[in-house]
């Protein structure tokens, strides 16, 4: 399946009531969430490990394994609708946005600018925490 194919079949299952940007940004916050909250309590409760930065199954049971994986995916894939979804109110659908993304990347590299720019956005991230630290700090005075 391409991802215009995709992107037009997605689409098919959009409620008319849901065709708005808001609907597309919330829903695809809400769903990332999602995966979030699996791996979360998943990791609670001891059925997977992150380590160095990969998750890892405690279970050597396959079916387990293959079960846990699938609904990840599946959650994926609802990130996926809401991509779609996201890109067609902004007037694209995801095989412009895709190669858009190559394309950047691309240019990234070639730049040798890829860690670099992870971490640019680290350090900026770094700086709005310390700003609302230290405005905090100031609100307890």
């Amino acid at each position: 399946m391409t991802l215009i194919n995709y992107h037009e079949k997605a689409m098919t299952t959009n409620a008319e009531s849901s065709d708005n940007i808001v609907y597309s940004l919330l829903g695809l916050n809400a769903e990332v969430g999602e995966i979030n909250d699996k791996i979360a309590k998943w990791r609670r409760k001891g059925v997977v490990n992150i380590d160095n930065n990969k998750l890892v199954f405690t279970t050597a049971n396959e079916v387990e394994v293959t079960h846990l994986r699938t609904e990840l995916l599946k959650e994926v894939g609802d990130v996926l609708w809401f991509c779609a979804h996201l890109s067609r109110q902004l007037g694209s659908n995801l095989e412009e946005v895709a190669k858009m993304n190559i394309e950047k990347l691309k240019d990234r590299a070639m730049r040798n600018d890829l860690e670099r720019h992870v971490d640019a956005e680290i350090a900026r991230v770094e700086k709005i925490r310390q700003e609302q630290a230290d405005n905090q700090q100031w609100k307890l005075l």
